[in-house]
């Protein structure tokens, strides 16, 4: 049921996607301050959902407390749609220097092979620039 006590807390942020990947509050608010936050089975846990909730129905966070102190499940649709996009970096520049982190998710290989050109260049591109005509 939902609740306090429910592993998704009392705020779910559903959007469509074909994985079921959704975001929502946590009653294990101790997640967030671990190094290793890796601990879900595939949604997004949110720091401060009530907040976010308030941001994304332009409404206050007391009118989201208000709504949520119900106590039952009811869906709000956004005033307006907003796209979602959650980004997966294992490589990033920080303070000017390429920073490198562990493919906990084992995507890399497969985004290489599809970063990587496999089919020769066409024959005038792999002339050197110097013997190109114009």
């Amino acid at each position: 049921m939902p609740g306090p006590g429910n592993a998704l807390g009392q705020l779910k942020f559903e959007m469509p996607n074909r994985f079921d990947v959704y975001l929502h509050d946590t009653p294990m608010k101790a997640l967030f301050s671990r190094d290793n936050r890796r601990q879900s089975h595939g949604c997004v846990r949110v720091q401060n959902p009530r907040d976010l909730a308030s941001l994304l129905l332009n409404d206050s966070v007391d009118g989201v407390n208000k709504a949520v102190a119900l106590g039952y499940t009811h869906r709000r649709a956004l005033p307006t749609p907003l796209p979602v996009f959650l980004v997966y970096q294992t490589a990033f520049v920080e303070n000017g220097a390429v920073e490198f982190r562990k493919d906990f998710y084992q995507r890399d290989d497969d985004i290489g092979r599809g970063l990587s050109r496999t089919t020769p260049l066409p024959m005038a591109e792999q002339a050197p620039s110097s013997q190109r005509r114009s």
